[in-house]
């Protein structure tokens, strides 16, 4: 069976029959979109759509860019490769690293809470990285892969020649 018959079975779909689902599956690295009907345990699967190349870790990316801004800004170090950081090639490994699952960490928080306070002590050698991000700022950073997901659910729509009104669940 597909991923998307797998989701609805999984979410206990298929106990009700005569609906419309609009399954989203969004993995670290992709996004899937699928319309499925189901009807006598059957599914049949109306539109689907996605992008490879979309998914959690472009939100992560794009936190891990705005800290690296701030960082730019507020020390003067530029971490976007270890070529233009002009530190020691250690200490760039460690301090990237560090921001790349700080960034992951933060996206989840920001699922939760509306402002999220980032502290990294001794992240560069006498720096200590202290600033915040709110959830209206992760979602401009993040707009360009928003619109990118919007875009994708509303062609699903149109594929399967549905509107919103028209899904039963979610």
């Amino acid at each position: 069976i597909t991923e998307p018959v797998a989701a609805a079975i999984a979410y206990g779909f298929e106990d009700e029959t005569n609906q419309k689902l609009f399954i989203v599956d969004i993995g670290g690295g992709t996004f899937d979109t699928s319309i499925l009907k189901v009807s006598d345990k059957s599914f049949e699967t109306l539109a689907i759509d996605g992008d490879n190349k979309l998914g959690g870790d472009n939100f992560d990316n794009h936190i891990l860019e705005y800290l690296l801004k701030h960082i730019r800004k507020e020390h003067g170090v530029n971490l976007a490769s270890f070529e233009k950081s002009g530190i020691a090639e250690d200490e760039y490994i460690k301090a990237k690293q560090v921001l790349i699952t700080k960034s992951e960490d933060i996206k989840k928080e920001l699922s939760e809470y509306e402002e999220v306070d980032i502290e990294i002590s001794n992240l560069l050698s006498g720096y200590n990285l202290s600033t915040n991000i709110n959830r209206e700022k992760f979602e401009e950073i993040s707009s360009l892969s928003i619109d990118k997901i919007k875009r994708i659910i509303k062609k699903t729509l149109e594929d399967s020649n549905h509107s919103v009104d028209d899904i039963d669940k979610v």
